[in-house]
């Protein structure tokens, strides 16, 4: 399988779970499918940072779409925003490969200074405009712009614990060690979804009562974020997200294995570099495009479009 069938195959898992979002009475296969799409566009990512002629121009090329995207989000109240993600899983790597040890750590002591500076001034300002206007609508807003800008890690859909699971898929330099990462951090994640990770989360809080419930609610979130954390829902293991529903993306991991297309540019067979370029530009305008047919589709025709749907998938 190459590039650009691996990115198809991940956008058609993608869309028919966000068709789930916009119709809370479809099947839950449309979600099981759907958590699929998360794991390979992360391992892509890590693909992109190995092969890229310009990992600058790459990485500035997220980043531009998480702040599109971002507008976006405010002005057509469309929900998701998975390029911070990507964006900071593409950072950590680029990060992680320098090879100069003393850069290497200056690098990853600015990578925080800047998450903490940034996370600090949304914050801050979000506060400011709610006590000023007294509208969360607007501060949440602004400080949702503001953390896009900002290339804020925990500013899209997923938390740090996903961004984690980027990199080490990133790092992984066998299929082996890429499936072993794999499982691993899909039990870690079925588990913190589940009552013992619940539990984990309130031990310090029971026994240190200084800790407040904010501070546990917004650690969890910056981990964690809304909870749709590539495997299982707030459900924990019953809910239905099951370990099987993202498990199967590993397949097509393993099957795409981070080969490049014969026009991407790269060794002897490269093809002509419009092919390239259109199929590496079309992903990114796919995500947002996607979010406005759907959208329209639920809100003028919802019955058409799920049954139509539902018709065609099952």
């Amino acid at each position: 399988m190459g590039e650009f069938g691996f990115k198809l195959i991940a956008c058609a898992f993608m869309t028919i779970g966000h068709m789930r979002m916009f119709d809370q009475g479809l099947p839950d296969q449309y979600a099981w499918i759907g958590r699929m799409a998360l794991p390979m566009f992360l391992y892509q990512v890590g693909c992109g940072c190995r092969y890229a002629r310009s990992k600058r121009n790459y990485v500035l090329r997220l980043y531009a779409a998480g702040v599109v995207m971002s507008v976006i989000n405010v002005v057509f109240k469309f929900p998701g925003n998975i390029f911070p993600v990507l964006l900071n899983v593409a950072v950590i790597l680029c990060i992680l490969r320098v090879e100069d040890k003393r850069r290497k750590l200056r690098y990853m002591v600015g990578y925080v200074v800047w998450q903490a500076g940034i996370f600090a001034l949304a914050s801050v300002l979000q506060t400011l405009i709610t006590a000023i206007s007294g509208n969360w609508t607007i501060a949440g807003n602004v400080g949702h712009i503001v953390a896009a800008l900002g290339g804020f890690a925990a500013s899209g859909d997923y938390g740090l614990f996903v961004i984690a699971f980027g990199v080490a898929m990133g790092l992984c330099g066998s299929k082996l060690h890429l499936s072993v990462t794999f499982l691993i951090f899909s039990l870690v994640d079925v588990l913190m979804q589940s009552i013992y990770g619940i539990l984990l989360f309130l031990v310090p809080q029971l026994t240190m009562h200084h800790i407040s419930n904010e501070s546990v609610a917004n650690l969890r979130y910056l981990l964690f974020s809304n909870d749709m954390v590539m495997l299982v829902g707030t459900d924990g293991l019953l809910s239905e997200g099951l370990l099987w529903a993202a498990l199967p993306a590993l397949f097509f991991i393993l099957l795409y294995g981070g080969r490049r297309n014969r026009w991407a540019g790269v060794g002897a067979e490269a093809g002509p570099a419009l092919v390239g370029g259109v199929a590496r530009w079309f992903f990114y305008a796919y995500y947002p495009l996607h979010f406005a047919v759907l959208a329209l589709l639920w809100s003028r025709w919802p019955a058409v479009a799920a049954a139509t749907v539902a018709g065609v998938i099952f």
